[in-house]
């Protein structure tokens, strides 16, 4: 059994082993649950023995698909793969359970592969591969087939997706170009396609309107803090009670103050369920929550995504947030939110002006001092001109130490280019190196 979440490539390798088999000479019997034929009997098995020689096709139940296989099996290795057998019709599961325990020692193997819970398979002893969640180095490798992603976006999308690489590839494709190198911030929670909220809403699907009003709420907040979730709700005619349904269909877990979902793509997932109204209404609804002395740069954020077009008000707040952070050193967060505030600009020359902030604001700010004696070194030598490579000749480093280096020099001081680097070690002061 290979078992794995919808996108975490269980079909994908099912595939491969069925192509595989038949590269290596075996008999290759295919067929896939479906939702729609799992109250058909035997409607999985009937696909199966498409694939059997005509006179055998007109097996009648386990004990015919038994006697058609085991005579096939006399002539040659014979695989069987079904994909998604936990959507298969409960007939077909148990002649393929009664299959597999009297093959014996016939040159056949049977390979599964389930998404979803619960199986009518867990009643069973199957061997089983789980397929894991994508680290950031996978995930990169993954995407790196396709786009060139930065380290960031990278890390982004292995932690909005959980590791599942359908759903970055799928998010990947969404975002634009500067988006993927990370030059611009990627929405907070974008969609994962079709394919894959309608894998994740399983659970949801049949919850009451209100309990997917609070899981869209619940998801737009980032922090999870129940009291603010709480208090959105309310503003919108709803009772944080409504999220008892959504944990008892286990898809959050209400617990320390905190709203949490059971994987990072449900999140997504309870986000873009709703139309963008809703969503709008959400954010709304949380800014108006946030009335701390410490909230501003959350509550503006959640003004920005309730906003449905251009609105100087909350462009200008966004800009007195950008200036905030910027005045804190905090450059990348300001360069998002002067990107937010150019995107929110009625007025075209506050638009330029801000479009030209968000520009300027992560270039280097901070000087060397913000760097470790050992970046320093690694700075200088990589701003005069030199290679990766020669670099490390030079301070007799290795080239990965000196790759390492370079990516905490870039995120500490928020450059995206050998030339901003080449450019702060120009004008670097002597303070900077103290």
């Amino acid at each position: 059994m290979l078992r794995g979440d919808p996108g975490m490539g269980a079909s994908t390798l099912l595939g491969d082993i069925g192509a595989a088999s038949i590269a290596d000479g075996a008999t290759v019997l295919v067929a896939s649950g479906r939702g729609p034929e799992s109250s058909i009997p035997m409607a999985a098995v009937s696909e199966l023995v498409h694939g059997l020689p005509a006179a055998a096709r007109a097996v009648s139940g386990p004990a015919g698909l038994l006697a058609a296989l085991t005579e096939l099996a006399a002539s040659g290795p014979v695989v069987i793969t079904v994909d998604d057998v936990d959507l298969a019709d409960p007939e077909s599961v148990d002649a393929l359970m009664f299959v597999a325990h009297r093959l014996g020692r016939l040159p056949a193997a049977i390979v599964l592969a389930r998404h979803h819970e619960p199986c009518r398979l867990d009643d069973h002893e199957v061997p089983e591969l789980v397929l894991a969640a994508l680290g950031p180095a996978d995930m990169a490798v993954v995407l790196s087939g396709r786009w060139a992603c930065s380290e960031a976006v990278v890390d982004r999308l292995t932690e909005l997706t959980g590791g599942n690489p359908a759903a970055a590839l799928a998010i990947a494709e969404s975002l634009s170009d500067a988006e993927r190198r990370g030059d611009q911030p990627m929405p907070d929670l974008p969609s994962p396609g079709r394919a894959m909220v309608r894998a994740y809403s399983l659970r949801m699907r049949d919850l009451p309107d209100s309990a997917r009003r609070a899981l869209c709420v619940a998801a737009a907040e980032p922090t999870g803090e129940l009291a603010v979730i709480g208090a959105a709700l309310r503003r919108l005619g709803d009772d944080p009670s409504a999220l008892d349904a959504a944990e008892e269909a286990e898809v959050v877990v209400v617990s320390d103050g905190r709203v949490v979902f059971d994987h990072p793509l449900r999140r997504v997932t309870a986000y873009h369920l709703l139309a963008p109204p809703s969503r709008r209404a959400a954010h709304r609804a949380l800014a108006l929550s946030l009335d701390g002395a410490t909230d501003a740069a959350r509550r503006v954020r959640h003004l920005a995504a309730s906003a449905a077009g251009p609105d100087e008000d909350i462009a200008a707040d966004l800009e007195l947030l950008a200036r905030h952070l910027a005045g804190r050193g905090q450059v990348r967060a300001a360069a998002v939110a002067w990107h937010h505030a150019a995107r929110l600009s009625s007025d075209p020359a506050a638009r330029s002006r801000r479009e030209v902030a968000a520009g300027v604001q992560p270039a280097p700010s901070l000087g060397l001092a913000a760097l470790t004696e050992a970046e320093r070194r690694v700075a200088r030598a990589v701003g005069s001109g030199l290679s990766n490579r020669d670099a490390a000749a030079t301070l007799f480093l290795s080239v990965k130490t000196v790759d390492a280096h370079l990516q905490a020099i870039y995120r500490k001081l928020g450059l995206r280019s050998r030339a901003e680097l080449a450019v702060l070690v120009a004008r670097a002061e002597p303070e900077d190196d103290r």
